[in-house]
């Protein structure tokens, strides 16, 4: 048996994305069944995902991937019906033979049950689907050992996923498709800590229409008094010049948004220590940041937010080097990955609860007051 995925593009919008997900569900995956696959299934950018902002969104003027259908099939030659299934979108399509790893499932990580939910539901959370390239130079074989010997274990040390499918392009199946390494699918618990939107006021508890405007969203919102430190700016570190795009543009390379927690038993004082003395300059050295945002907090100012000591915000040259565990990590061979990773691991578990810290990539807009 093969699998093989289909790619689509579209405009990216919630509305639109409705409109696919019902064409998917009630027309195209019936039609896959009855063309010949086993199984298949669908990913989609819809409005209940339009909460999530795309970590590493397409460059203007690109249209991103809206879609993914996943299909199993005794002959991946063997799809003339599903070719027109596809075709009926009426969308810009490519398919891709692939090998897949089911590397982390639903049950099989601490942040979601095992699945109990019936065939054609949407799954709990969401689902992030990253295109991947090889780095140009870069070993096959070498590749393959970094994405899944090191990048698989750390990003699941380090982040809440529910779920982690690596799809290893074999080669394309649609003439003049794009060039894709890899597929990775990535589930998280949920669309809370997907976007973070920091305010500065002269008094915080004058938020009536700031409330509101947060109501508006639609999305699972919480608030939260804090403590800013701006350890580094665009201009400050080797990776990064000083800022020079308008406000309201989007900043360049993508920033990660951490909630940290401090772990149990550590006197606060010595939290802090640990944190801004050590952590902070230690992985200053080690890792190519082009900005490092702390933000101490004081106190939820939201009802039943969740319980959180800290919200760090780390801005990198691109999505790449937060994906390649070499870049991330300011290494040139194995042997100094290895150590940077050891002594980062080690600074980190001093200073933070591990097993409660949620990272997320992002897009980061810098939007001045509106005088």
């Amino acid at each position: 048996m093969e699998k093989v995925i289909a790619l689509v593009w579209g405009p990216g919008d919630g509305e639109s994305g409705d409109a696919l997900r019902h064409q998917l569900l009630e027309d195209t995956l019936p039609r896959l069944h009855g063309a010949g696959a086993r199984a298949a299934t669908c990913n989609v950018h819809d409005s209940a995902a339009a909460a999530a902002p795309s970590p590493a969104p397409a460059p203007e003027g690109e249209a991103p991937h809206v879609a993914e259908v996943s299909m199993w099939l005794d002959c991946y030659e063997r799809t003339a019906g599903i070719d027109q299934a596809l075709a009926d979108l009426k969308l810009v399509t490519a398919s891709y033979l692939v090998v897949e790893s089911l590397y982390d499932d639903y049950g099989t990580t601490p942040y979601a049950a095992p699945r109990d939910w019936p065939d054609g539901e949407r799954s709990p959370g969401v689902l992030t689907v990253a295109l991947i390239h090889r780095p140009e130079g870069l070993d096959y074989k070498e590749w393959i050992r970094l994405w899944h010997g090191t990048q698989s274990p750390v990003s699941g040390e380090l982040q809440p996923r529910t779920r982690y499918v690596r799809n290893e392009v074999v080669r394309t199946l649609t003439e003049g498709a794009p060039e894709v390494d890899g597929i990775v699918e990535e589930g998280w618990p949920s669309v809370d800590h997907v976007a973070e939107v920091s305010m500065w006021l002269d008094c915080y508890e004058r938020t009536a229409g700031i409330d509101e405007a947060l109501a508006d969203l639609k999305a699972t919102t919480a608030s939260y008094l804090v403590v800013e430190s701006l350890y580094d700016d665009y201009g400050t570190t080797p990776y990064a010049a000083p800022r020079d795009w308008p406000d309201g543009e989007r900043s360049p390379g993508v920033l990660t948004v951490a909630l940290i927690h401090r772990p149990e038993g550590l006197d606060y004082r010595e939290w802090i220590t640990r944190w801004h003395g050590t952590q902070s300059p230690v992985s200053g050295e080690l890792q190519p940041r082009t900005r490092y945002v702390r933000n101490e907090v004081v106190r939820a100012l939201t009802d039943g937010a969740p319980e959180i000591d800290g919200i760090v915000e780390e801005g990198w040259p691109s999505a790449e080097y937060v994906a390649d565990p070499k870049l991330f990590f300011n290494a040139t061979n194995d042997e100094e990955l290895g150590a940077n990773v050891a002594r980062m691991l080690d600074s980190v578990s001093a200073c933070l609860d591990l097993g409660r810290l949620r990272s997320s990539t992002m897009s980061e807009y810098l939007v001045a007051p509106l005088d």
